[in-house]
């Protein structure tokens, strides 16, 4: 994670009317991945579910299964972008699910959260001979 961060913000502000550079681009695709991979991690062990079973999530499946990072001279399509632009909007979907429909209902008390008790016996016994 630190290092999306830190290649995402290495990045120059862009220009108005300048071309965006290949940079810009590869570095969304890596924070798309890495979201990718924390809300999976996340539904996965925390919800016992699949990514693919949250509402508004496959944009970001498809991006993460067809974007792929951009060389200099390799040509950027529009449907590069708007799968890019989706899967942004895929995230923030997801999250704004997790925090309404999981979070903060277990805040108001909605919804029961396990509770784990750990009990322990020690038996000890004497023999007289």
């Amino acid at each position: 994670m630190t290092n999306v961060a830190n290649e995402l913000l290495a990045l120059s502000s862009p220009q108005s009317g300048q071309p965006i550079i290949h940079d810009y681009f590869n570095a969304l695709v890596d924070y798309i991945n890495m979201a990718y991979n924390v809300l999976n991690t996340y539904v996965s062990n925390i919800l016992n579910t699949s990514l693919s079973n949250i509402p508004n999530s496959l944009n970001l499946i498809n991006a993460v299964n067809t974007l792929t990072k951009k060389s200099i001279m390799d040509l950027m399509t529009a449907q590069d972008w708007n799968t890019v632009t989706q899967a942004l909007q895929s995230i923030d979907q997801i999250l704004l699910y997790i925090r309404q429909s999981i979070l903060l209902p277990t805040m108001v008390g909605q919804v029961s959260t396990p509770i784990i008790t750990i009990t322990t016996s020690i038996t000890t016994s004497i023999g007289v001979g």
